[in-house]
């Protein structure tokens, strides 16, 4: 005798699977109530009938987005084990958990209606093989996926105000700061050292491949603070070779300012010209990476 007339035997002899996700590592960090109520899920599974042993939890997904499955290992192994029958509900706090992605969301309700498997989420138990929970369940995916295109929206109109002001800042490079409205060098002479060393060492071996190489395995530091390898990774993302279009005469005339700052001479200007153009490059590119850092 089951808990609830939705749930039947065939569903028990089957796995309960807890699918926990939050989008970001700063989420999983101070959000850390909504972890929590996630894995409670296992006892909610446990109370409609699911002995401890068919209970899994699948949580490799915590600090990914749900905006795309490729990125997302345990929810690629659940659309698997759903594939295969050997899933008897899914249990999440609510549809955004598993998909912001309409299209990932309606294949998972698919194999969910052809293998029998339910959805379980804080308000209500679905069958998707029936029409009005399937009905219910689609619109919740709806409801995800615009809920992702209002917040982007929203921050990237919160961008375009503040760039209207003149007040948007992008993240520069390790070893630049802001000073007011102007781009500097950081005047923390470790972290000074640190690059002057990585520009050294660029003209000792010749690549940023090389140089990474070196920081990694002789694991240099400044004064015991800052791992080289930090800005040299930094120095390889932004142009450190001539096939990503850097170019070494810029990076060497980049290096000479850093190893004159700031005894006289010293070309400050050059200096923030420069940073401006590897941000400015940055941003243009249209990478993932771009996009993160212009945020």
């Amino acid at each position: 005798m089951t808990l609830h007339p939705k749930i039947a035997d065939r569903h028990l002899s089957r796995h309960a699977c807890i699918y926990i996700r939050q989008s970001t590592l700063a989420q999983v960090r101070f959000n850390q109530e909504s972890t929590d109520r996630q894995y409670n899920l296992v006892n909610k599974a446990h109370s409609l009938g699911w002995s401890q042993d068919q209970i899994r939890v699948l949580d490799r997904d915590l600090g990914k987005s749900g905006s795309a499955a490729g990125s997302r290992t345990d929810f690629k192994t659940l659309v698997g084990d759903v594939a295969m029958g050997h899933v008897g509900a899914i249990f999440s706090l609510e549809a955004s958990r598993l998909a912001r992605s309409n299209q990932d969301w309606h294949r998972l309700l698919e194999l969910c209606a052809i293998t029998g498997t339910l959805v379980i989420d804080e308000d209500g138990i679905y069958n998707p093989a029936e029409f009005n929970d399937g009905l219910v369940l689609g619109m919740k995916g709806t409801f995800a996926q615009a809920e992702l295109h209002i917040i982007r929206a929203r921050l990237h109109g919160g961008k375009l105000n503040k760039a209207s002001r003149g007040d948007l800042r992008f993240v520069l490079p390790v070893g630049l700061v802001f000073d007011n409205d102007k781009i500097v060098l950081d005047p923390d002479r470790e972290v000074q050292g640190a690059v002057r060393t990585v520009f050294d060492l660029f003209e000792r071996e010749g690549t940023a491949y090389g140089v990474v190489s070196v920081t990694g395995s002789a694991k240099l530091t400044q004064g015991g603070k800052m791992n080289l390898t930090h800005p040299a990774k930094w120095f390889l993302r932004c142009g450190g070779t001539d096939a990503e279009g850097g170019g070494s005469d810029g990076v060497s005339g980049f290096a000479q300012a850093w190893r004159e700052y700031p005894g006289a001479g010293a070309d400050d200007g050059a200096i923030a010209e420069y940073g401006a153009a590897l941000l400015a490059r940055r941003r243009d590119s249209g990478t993932p990476q771009a996009n993160r850092e212009a945020g």
